[in-house]
């Protein structure tokens, strides 16, 4: 068994050395170790020997107590003097316990007496291979283990967020450059203190509670941002992770702490949250003061076209075809001015109020729109063709306002040559989204018009041609945007638009 488990390891990869000075029985032993695949030195003197583990060397040393003149347990340092670990195994035919002591008090690693036995050999050996082979494996892991730390101490000494260690008490114990950079102590002063000395005295309560309920609850990390002073009295906003790092019995031993420096971030947020602000206050007073000047304007427009419509009643057979003119203009002008006023209202409204949610039943919405729409559909000799529409949760009033101008414009802009034709769908999304499809068969538009037409009083016609106000699209994009929407045009001049509007099944 033992024979046969020499045998099958790699036994090339362990070099034996060989030393005694009779010939026949050096040559005995290396044919019994090439029986076994391994391929063995030999030395007949101290000198051989020290100076071929100097030139190549050997992992274990069968060497023969007496060499001649020399001594082979005097050899025995000498060896281990160039080979630290080196297994050197003494073997004699003059033997005696007192030898055998003598040798392994010298660092021998076992005896063997001549005549020496193969299966002892074989034996011996195969417990020399397994400890140098544990030794060989040992450096290894030594050498791994060591590389792992170094890694380590890299990247905390590297690492781009503030990484600590902290005593129990709250004592700091290593600190890496990071965190020395972000607080602006070095090590040594920072082994000096304890986080109290770097944090406001507001938050000193705030932090011995932390550290409290990690080493008493079941908790395992705290995250929070909070402010440091740095050593030159300045604040700085940083996000800190801490967590107790435990013995295996369950013992906390000490606090690890990520420290993250976000003043910068906070500074931005601070920042962003102003203009936001500011941003709101603008926007109201602008819907303010649209409110306001399409309510004043409406009151003086109103007697404009009151006593217009009276003097043209009371001297209208006087006019003459000049006359008459300048007041076509006047009132159409007139009417123009409240149309538009109205759309500000409308728009100023949409922009203002926040749609009152509740299920509404798209189908009803259009249903109620054509109604409204008769005369125009009946003028025009349009066809409007609703097919599947959804039911969804939205404002009623601002989804009856959002389909009527769709519609409005699909018939406005209808080819001279053939009545409008209107085909609106729909489809649903996995995303929980309804595709609403407003398809016309009217004059379409170029490309490079269509990121156009929602901004308000954009016209891509003259009044004359088309009558309108320009704000029906820009009402139509401000109702989909607040319902968490979207609303693209699909559309080529001469071949027709089609509306795409995308409105959530539910508003969460």
């Amino acid at each position: 068994m033992q024979e046969e488990q020499i045998s099958n390891s790699n036994n090339p990869e362990f070099q034996i050395l060989i030393i005694d000075d009779d010939v026949d029985f050096a040559a005995s032993l290396k044919l019994i170790l090439e029986n076994e695949d391994f391929q063995p030195r030999l030395a007949h003197s101290e000198e051989e020997a020290l100076e071929s583990v100097r030139n190549s060397p050997v992992d274990l040393a069968l060497i023969d107590i007496r060499l001649g003149q020399d001594n082979g347990i005097e050899l025995l340092p000498k060896l281990k003097a160039i080979l630290p670990d080196i297994l050197c195994v003494m073997v004699t035919g003059f033997g005696s316990i007192e030898t055998a002591v003598q040798a392994l008090n010298s660092g021998a690693y076992d005896y063997l007496r001549k005549p020496v036995n193969p299966g002892e050999l074989l034996a011996t050996l195969g417990r020399g291979i397994e400890k140098i082979r544990m030794l060989k494996e040992k450096q290894i892991m030594e050498g791994t283990l060591n590389e792992i730390e170094q890694q380590i101490k890299a990247s905390f000494n590297q690492a781009a967020i503030g990484i600590t260690h902290l005593s129990l008490k709250g004592m700091w114990l290593t600190c890496n450059e990071k965190f020395c950079q972000i607080i602006g102590y070095d090590q040594e002063e920072l082994r000096k203190m304890s986080i109290f000395d770097i944090i406001p005295q507001d938050e000193v309560n705030n932090v011995q509670k932390t550290i409290d309920e990690l080493l008493t609850s079941n908790v395992s990390y705290f995250s929070r941002e909070t402010q440091y002073l740095r050593k030159d009295g300045l604040p700085v906003w940083v996000n800190v992770t801490i967590s107790p790092v435990s013995s295996p019995s369950g013992e906390p031993l000490y606090f690890i702490l990520f420290i993250e420096d976000i003043t910068k971030r906070r500074e931005i947020e601070e920042m962003l949250q102003n203009l936001i602000k500011d941003l709101a206050e603008a926007n109201q007073n602008l819907e303010d003061f649209t409110r306001t000047a399409s309510h004043d304007l409406q009151e003086p427009l109103r007697k404009i076209i009151s006593f217009a419509d009276r003097l043209k009643t009371s001297i209208g057979d006087k006019m003459d075809s000049r006359e008459k003119e300048y007041f076509d203009r006047l009132e159409n002008s007139s009417v123009r001015m409240k149309k538009l006023i109205e759309d500000l209202l409308r728009y100023s409204r949409v922009s203002s109020l926040a749609p009152e949610m509740e299920p509404v039943d798209l189908k009803d919405i259009v249903s109620e729109v054509l109604l409204d729409l008769e005369v125009s559909i009946e003028r025009s000799k349009g066809v409007i063709d609703v097919k599947h529409l959804p039911k969804i949760e939205a404002d009623q009033t601002q989804m009856r306002q959002l389909f009527q101008n769709l519609i409005s414009n699909a018939l406005k802009f209808h080819n001279k040559t053939e009545a409008p034709r209107i085909e609106i769908d729909s489809m649903y999304n996995d995303n929980g989204y309804w595709k609403i499809l407003i398809r016309d068969n009217g004059i379409g538009m170029k490309e490079e018009h269509i990121k156009r037409i929602f901004k308000p009083f954009e016209r891509l016609h003259g009044s004359s041609e088309f009558p309108g106000t320009g704000m029906g699209l820009a009402i139509c994009l401000k109702v989909v945007t607040r319902h968490h929407g979207k609303i693209t045009v699909n559309s080529s001049l001469g071949k027709g638009t089609l509306y795409i509007v995308e409105l959530p099944e539910k508003q969460n």
